[in-house]
C-alpha cells in the first residue's frame, strides 16, 4: 500500500480483530484471529516425511500435535526424513496445511530466506530508494537471500543491519534447536495476526488498541521497528473500537452477495469450490455505450477493492456488462491491474476471454471472509455458532449493572463455550468478576446477554 492507513486492533476473551481502514475510513481489510485456533503461516517447524507420492511429487510432512500438512515438492528428500520446513498456508477446507523448505524470516524493513542467494528488492518498491543500501548489507550475513520490503526504503542503515543480523540469530537458533529434538516439533511460532499485520503493512498512520496486554506487548515492537514510535495508541474506550469509521457494518456488508456501485449499477459476487464468479450488472442503469462503460470501469476498482477485502483467491472469473469496443475491453482489463498493483499477494490478470470474461488468479493465503464468519450451506446470512459465541463474550465484557449476568443462546452456540471456548469463557468470568449463567433456548432466533437480578 502507497498511502498511509489507520490499523484497529480489538482484543476481546475469545479472538483478536484487526481492520485496516484507508481513506475516508474505507474497510480495507479484516481479520479475525481465534486464540483456541491461531494461524499457523510463518511458523517454522521440525517435521517428518511421512509419505510421498511419485505420481505428483508431493509428500507429506508430520508436524507437531498430530498435525499433518503437504509439501508440493518432494525431489531429493526420503520418507521418514526429518525436515525444517515453514507453514505457507493453513489448512482450508479440510485439505491440509501447506508447507517449503525454503523457509523465508521475515522483518519489517528485511526478509531473509537463509537457504538462498543473493539481495533482492521486494515486488512494488523502487530500486532507486533503496540503491544506496545494497552495498552496506552484504557482509552481515555469510549465506542467505536478504530482500529488502517496502518500510526498508525508509528505513536507515542502521535499521536494517540491526534486523538483519536479529534475523540472522533467529535462524541460528532455529538450527540448534532442530538438532537437539528427535521429533516433530515447533522451531519458532508463527506471529500473532497483530504482529503480523504491523509487520506486512508498509505506511501506517496510527494504531488504535483497546486491549490494554495487546497493547503493552505491541508498543515494545517500537524498539526494533522504529517508524512504528508514536503512532501505537491505547483506546480508552473499550466497547467501541470497531465503531471508529463504522467497521462494524463495512465488514458484514462485505459477507453480502451484492455490492451496489455509487453511480449506479452492481456487482454480485458467488464462491463456488472450483472458482469465483463475479458478475457486473447494470441494475437497471440504461445509457448509451459510454455509460455502460462507467458503470463496468466503476465496476473494476470495486472488484479490486472486495478482492482484497474478502480475501477472495484462486481463479476469480469477472462478467463484465457486454461492450462492443475493443478499447473499452482493453480499457477495463488495464484498470483492473492498475487497481490490484496494491495487493500484496502475487496476482495474475490474465485478460479478457473472447466471450468478453476477464480470468484473474491470486495467490491463496487464509481463509476468505465468508468461510471465517459463515455457516456453510445457508441461504441466509448466519455467523457460524463460533463466531456468535465470540461476540457474546466480547458484549459481555460492556453489560454493567448488579444481579447475574446471563447468557441465553442456542444449544450449539452454549456448547461452544463450553468447549471450544471454555478457556475464554474463563477470562471473560475472571474479567467480569463473576461466573456467567449459561442457558440453552433453542426457540430464539437472536442470541440474548443480559443481567438477572435475584
Amino acid at each position: 500500500m502507497n498511502t498511509p492507513v489507520e490499523i484497529l486492533i480489538e482484543g476481546s476473551p475469545a479472538e483478536v480483530r484487526v481492520a485496516l481502514l484507508g481513506q475516508n475510513g474505507k474497510l480495507l481489510h479484516f481479520f479475525r484471529s481465534l486464540y483456541c485456533k491461531p494461524s499457523r503461516i510463518d511458523g517454522v517447524y521440525l517435521g517428518q516425511l511421512s509419505a510421498v507420492n511419485k505420481v505428483t511429487g508431493g509428500g507429506f510432512v508430520d508436524l507437531d500435535d498430530g498435525e499433518v500438512a503437504y509439501l508440493p515438492r518432494t525431489r531429493g528428500f526420503t520418507e521418514g526424513q526429518d525436515l525444517i520446513v515453514q507453514v505457507v498456508r493453513d489448512k482450508h477446507k479440510g485439505k491440509s496445511a501447506v508447507v517449503t523448505t525454503m523457509p523465508t524470516l521475515r522483518g519489517r524493513y528485511v526478509s531473509l530466506q537463509p537457504q538462498r542467494d543473493g539481495i533482492h528488492i521486494e515486488r512494488g518498491v523502487p530500486k532507486s530508494k533503496v540503491v544506496t543500501h545494497l552495498n552496506g548489507i552484504e557482509d552481515v550475513v555469510r549465506k542467505g537471500r536478504i530482500i529488502i520490503r517496502g518500510p526498508g526504503a525508509d528505513a536507515t542503515l542502521l535499521e536494517i543491519r540491526d534486523e538483519l543480523k536479529f534475523l540472522s540469530r533467529k535462524w541460528e537458533e532455529i538450527q540448534d534447536k532442530a538438532g537437539s529434538v528427535t521429533q516433530p516439533t515447533c522451531l519458532m511460532p508463527a506471529p500473532e495476526i497483530s504482529k503480523r499485520v504491523l509487520r506486512d503493512t508498509n505506511l501506517i498512520a496510527q494504531v488504535l488498541i483497546n486491549d490494554r496486554t495487546l497493547y503493552y506487548r505491541l508498543d515494545k515492537i517500537t524498539e526494533y521497528w522504529p517508524d512504528l514510535d508514536g503512532r501505537i495508541t491505547f483506546f480508552r474506550d473499550q466497547a467501541n473500537i470497531l465503531r471508529v469509521g463504522d467497521v462494524e457494518s463495512q465488514w458484514l456488508a462485505a459477507l453480502d452477495r451484492e455490492v451496489p456501485l455509487e453511480r449506479g449499477g452492481r456487482i454480485t459476487i458467488d464462491e463456488t469450490e472450483a472458482l469465483i464468479a463475479i458478475d457486473v450488472d447494470s441494475a437497471g442503469a440504461y445509457g448509451k455505450s459510454d455509460a455502460i462503460r462507467r458503470i463496468n470501469l466503476a465496476a473494476m476498482s470495486e472488484i479490486a477493492h472486495q478482492i482484497c477485502l474478502r480475501n477472495l483467491a484462486g481463479l476469480i472469473v469477472i462478467d463484465p456488462i457486454s461492450m462492443s469496443d475493443r478499447k473499452h475491453r482493453k480499457e477495463l482489463v488495464d484498470t483492473l491491474r492498475r487497481a490490484m498493483k496494491e495487493d500484496d499477494r502475487v496476482t495474475d490478470i490474465l485478460g479478457m476471454t473472447p466471450g468478453g470474461l476477464i480470468e484473474m488468479t491470486r495467490q491463496r493465503m487464509g481463509a476468505n471472509l465468508n468461510e471465517e464468519f459463515l455457516a456453510k450451506k445457508t441461504l441466509d446470512i448466519n455467523l457460524t455458532a463460533t463466531s456468535e459465541a465470540a461476540d457474546l463474550l466480547r458484549r459481555a465484557l460492556t453489560v454493567h449493572g448488579p444481579g447475574r449476568l446471563t447468557i441465553v443462546a442456542h444449544s450449539n452456540i452454549i456448547a461452544e463455550l463450553r468447549g471450544m471456548l471454555s478457556g475464554a469463557l474463563a477470562e471473560t468470568e475472571r474479567r467480569v468478576g463473576q461466573s456467567i449463567v449459561l442457558r440453552v433456548d433453542n426457540e430464539i432466533s437472536v442470541s440474548d446477554i443480559h443481567i438477572e437480578r435475584g
